[in-house]
């Protein structure tokens, strides 16, 4: 189940993966390479639904400089 804070829902790597039609492990490792960004909250991997958005639209990252 998908969590809002201070109004942006936040969805773990197990509810990607459900999204996407894919397991969690194809998740995890999506992430991993950085197809799309998380943070970890506690013990789990949460990725915006924008940022998953992103990813299925097939939009690049920016990157940002160093």
């Amino acid at each position: 189940m998908p969590v809002e804070i201070m109004g942006v829902t936040l969805y773990n790597l197990r509810e990607v993966g459900e999204k996407l039609g894919v397991s969690y492990l194809t998740a995890k490792t999506y992430h991993k390479n950085g197809r799309f960004q998380g943070q970890r909250i506690g013990r789990s991997i949460m990725v915006t639904e924008e940022e998953l958005e992103r990813f299925v639209r097939g939009e690049k990252r920016e990157e940002v400089p160093v």
